[in-house]
């Protein structure tokens, strides 16, 4: 359904300074999967899904949806792309306008893209489908929990019917126990629309949940991707084992032998030659400086020792 091939995203800042916020992305995914991405905060993780939709502007590569190119779309095509592509957003007190009822925010994309039909009666037909009691059409966002909000939210993304929605760390700021009602119900969804998922997050416990296949980010890059199950039993880069290994564990007694990530990431502004990894990797080598590792298509690792590494324990 949707292919990335090298997508780069570059913010240019004063002084003739580069943000390289993506760079060189690439991934696909298939009808009615779930591809998880994940990795730190300011890895480009939330970058690439907004410029899978174009609300930010691609510099490099292409994104190519059902066959078409979505960087040449203009006018008419480009809002019947986007009424097969939606997104959630983070925040659902954001991205929500208090100015607005919930009916009105969820019959506005059927507004925009000229839907005919008795719009009332699909509105209280969407906010039925995500779990909202009748009647609060009428009511504004105020009156909602963040949990409620976000199902106003998707509820409003599945107006259009989309095949593919981007969710862009849709629970992050929702309580532990009401992210496990919305991933749940993000997969019945999924189940009985058969809709694609591009689900970006920090939370590893939740992504292997849910997710097929599994994208792990680090400075814009993608270094290691491949099936949920590989992922997190076998993982092959030494970020996503030290990113598993921070992760804590449901029982306090055990221990990991891994070592957990240690230090913060390097400025996207000076970005460390060869593998960007290096300079937090314990299996750096002179190597790593030199050359810049490519995925293995055989580990779905970027990592020039990916096939000699230890042998995960988690």
């Amino acid at each position: 359904m949707l292919t990335v091939r090298d997508l780069s995203v570059q913010f240019a800042l004063g002084g003739g300074k580069l943000v390289r916020a993506v760079d060189g992305v690439s991934f696909s995914v298939a009808k009615g999967e779930t591809l998880g991405i994940v990795g730190e905060s300011g890895c480009g993780k939330s970058t690439t899904g907004r410029a899978l939709l174009r609300l930010l502007p691609i510099t490099g590569g292409t994104v190519t949806f059902d066959g078409q190119d979505v960087q040449s779309l203009r006018g008419p095509e480009l809002l019947a792309f986007r009424r097969r592509v939606q997104m959630v957003f983070q925040d659902p007190y954001a991205s929500l306008s208090p100015r607005l009822s919930v009916g009105q925010l969820v019959s506005e994309p059927l507004e925009i893209h000229g839907i005919e039909g008795d719009k009332k009666a699909r509105v209280e037909a969407l906010l039925k489908s995500v779990g909202l009691p009748e009647g609060i059409a009428s009511r504004y966002p105020h009156a909602f929990s963040g949990g409620q909000r976000q199902r106003i939210g998707i509820a409003r993304a599945l107006a259009l019917n989309p095949e593919l929605i981007i969710l862009d760390e849709p629970v992050s700021a929702l309580d532990i126990s009401v992210r496990a009602q919305v991933v749940n119900l993000l997969m019945d969804l999924q189940q009985e629309r058969g809709i694609a998922y591009i689900f970006i997050g920090h939370d590893l416990a939740l992504i292997r949940h849910i997710a097929h296949r599994v994208a792990v980010m680090y400075l814009g890059r993608i270094v290691e991707l491949g099936t949920a199950e590989a992922i997190y039993t076998n993982p092959r880069h030494p970020y996503t084992r030290s990113l598993l290994a921070s992760a804590p564990l449901p029982d306090p007694t055990k221990r990991r032998e891994s070592a957990p990530l240690e230090g913060d990431p390097p400025s996207p502004l000076n970005i460390p030659s060869g593998c960007r990894f290096r300079t937090r990797c314990p299996f750096a080598q002179p190597l790593c400086a030199e050359k810049d590792p490519a995925l293995d298509p055989e580990t779905g690792a970027a990592c020039h020792f990916a096939r000699e590494l230890p042998v995960w324990s988690s």
